[in-house]
């Protein structure tokens, strides 16, 4: 008696396929939502989310105080400032310290949230010598939801390119890539930029498979919008190029054609209108080619190597993505060089991915336009990336969750073999996924967990600030030592000029550029229990102040002398 054939499963048809592959973008980007939105209300932390949560809030709240428009439309820093006499002179752009190093845009995007979003009497408080309170869900909201729109944005292009197999993999690596949850409500640069480079590398691989010219127009369009807001975008052009020169060089003129003006005009803008402002703290705008040699100094008068940048970069990307993920990264990055090398290999490992359409027959490396151009990014910030600042590396985790997803799309077929279906294929993803969460626990703990109680080293920027509030009148400039290792976050909290300097028993020549900040009560401003690391040079520098005068103002573990009374 002859066995009886099994009966052959039915298969799911195309509109089913595509209902589940929504709903499981859905519920990826749900799941990512929760963690990045878990401190949107929470007060600014020690690291680099509070410096530029702070640096944006004080923007915001002089947009309100002097118009948007004051300073040529760019941000102004001062805080707690009088005009310069009786006259009530209007206060110029050295006075209030504006920035230009940037487009305005992310600036007025965090002004115009905190007008429809902010608390009631957030735009007076400044009158009354106090930080605005409860603004900073508000200042924070527009850039999650840039940085959500940026995970479907990243998804969507890696599907132009390799099809919904591999974008899907992607997407859950970088929903959960440490430095992506870190950051996911990051209120700077970074989080409104990174949509329009994924749209400009998905509109680019549609145009370059043989796209219409909408697609063009796509990828110019995103890559203007990006360059608004910032210079990165204008690294992710050059590789799209050359992945376009390698197929047609017809396609790959006509991008150069179409993104080179997009990238150029926003930019000439704001060459052309940051003057208005007068540079940072009112010393005018370097030219770009010295912003750009100052960039490269370290490389170029020898005192930092390639080699020790290069080395640094593995460093940085290893603590922001986590080891697995980095090493997934690593592996997958190697697996695609040797698929472009060898054509007999990359058809084998292609029949084990899940493709359909367009990419199953002409896939396009977007895996390889997000790591060319992320490189290049960090290149060019050559002085910046040398050291541990993790907001570059939210350039870096795409490319690696994509450079991750190539190493595990191969694997998808051979596993569906199994009578566990997707399990195995799950269960490999959320081997490099869950490290990732934890070391995001432990990073999110070091910026934002208060001080266990008797712990030496400073409390949350928050306290810090009402602290400093106490001991730095209002109106006087505080110089606090740059050992601390505090961000712009105690200045916002304490609405005080409070500065961090080298040596805070000088007052530093920058100062005598501004009128007020010249002519205000100058304080050292030292803590009574400094972090380990710090607490010999203060020591220090608080027998020197002693040695002068007694201080003039304690309270709340501080303690501040006159310097020029």
């Amino acid at each position: 008696m002859g066995r009886v054939p099994s009966p052959r499963r039915p298969v799911p048809s195309a509109s089913t396929l595509r209902l589940l592959e929504r709903l499981a973008v859905a519920v990826l980007l749900l799941a990512a939502a929760v963690p990045r939105a878990l401190d949107l209300g929470t007060g600014f932390d020690r690291e680099f989310e509070g410096w530029q949560g702070a640096f944006l809030g004080i923007a915001a709240v002089n947009y309100e105080r002097f118009g948007p428009l004051a300073f040529g439309g760019y941000p102004a820093l001062v805080v707690d400032l009088q005009a310069p006499d009786s006259t009530q002179e209007p206060l110029s752009a050295a006075d209030a310290l504006v920035y230009t190093n940037h487009p305005p845009t992310a600036a007025l995007l965090a002004w115009g949230s905190a007008r429809l979003l902010g608390p009631a009497g957030w735009a007076d408080a400044w009158r009354r010598g106090e930080a605005p309170e409860g603004l900073e869900p508000a200042l924070r909201l527009p850039f999650l939801l840039a940085h959500l729109l940026g995970l479907c944005a990243f998804y969507w292009a890696l599907r132009q390119g390799s099809g919904p197999g591999l974008a899907m993999i992607a997407l859950a690596l970088l929903a959960t890539a440490p430095v992506s949850l870190l950051y996911g409500f990051l209120a700077s640069y970074e989080n409104p930029s990174l949509p329009c480079v994924f749209l400009a590398v998905g509109f680019g691989a549609r145009f370059i498979r043989g796209g219409a010219r909408r697609d063009l127009l796509g990828t110019a369009l995103a890559l203007f919008a990006g360059a608004s807001v910032t210079y990165a975008p204008a690294f992710f052009l050059p590789p799209l190029v050359l992945v376009a020169w390698r197929r047609t060089r017809r396609r790959a003129l006509a991008l150069a054609a179409a993104g080179l003006p997009a990238l150029l005009l926003p930019l000439a803008a704001h060459a052309l209108l940051a003057p208005a402002g007068l540079g940072s703290g009112g010393s005018g705008r370097a030219p770009l080619l010295s912003r750009v040699r100052e960039l490269w100094a370290p490389l170029l008068d020898g005192s930092r190597g390639i080699g020790e940048w290069a080395a640094a970069q593995v460093a940085h990307a290893t603590d922001a993505l986590g080891l697995p993920l980095a090493l997934a990264a690593a592996a997958g990055a190697l697996l695609s060089l040797a698929r472009a090398a060898v054509p007999r290999l990359d058809a084998g490992l292609g029949r084990g991915e899940v493709r359909s359409g367009a990419e199953a027959r002409d896939p396009i490396p977007v895996g390889a336009i997000l790591s060319l151009g992320a490189g290049l990014y960090l290149f060019a910030f050559y002085r910046h990336t040398l050291e541990p600042q993790r907001p570059f590396q939210l350039f870096v985790a795409p490319a690696a969750a994509a450079c991750a997803a190539a190493l595990l799309a191969p694997l998808a077929k051979p596993l569906f073999r199994f009578r566990a279906g997707i399990a195995p294929l799950v269960l490999v993803v959320a081997a490099i996924a869950l490290p990732g969460v934890a070391h995001f626990e432990s990073l999110r703990a070091a910026a934002r967990a208060p001080l266990a109680e008797g712990q030496p080293g400073l409390p949350l920027p928050q306290a810090t600030g009402e602290a400093l509030a106490q001991v730095v009148p209002r109106g006087a400039l505080g110089l606090i030592p740059g050992a601390l290792g505090l961000n712009l976050a105690p200045t916002y909290y304490a609405w005080r000029n409070v500065l961090a300097v080298p040596d805070p028993t000088q007052r530093p020549a920058l100062l005598e550029a501004s009128r007020v900040l010249a002519r205000a009560p100058t304080y050292a401003a030292l803590p009574d229990q400094a972090p380990p690391a710090a607490q010999a040079a203060l020591a220090a520098l608080r027998e020197q102040l002693e040695a002068r005068a007694p201080a003039q103002h304690a309270a709340a573990g501080w303690s501040a002398w006159r310097l020029d009374g």
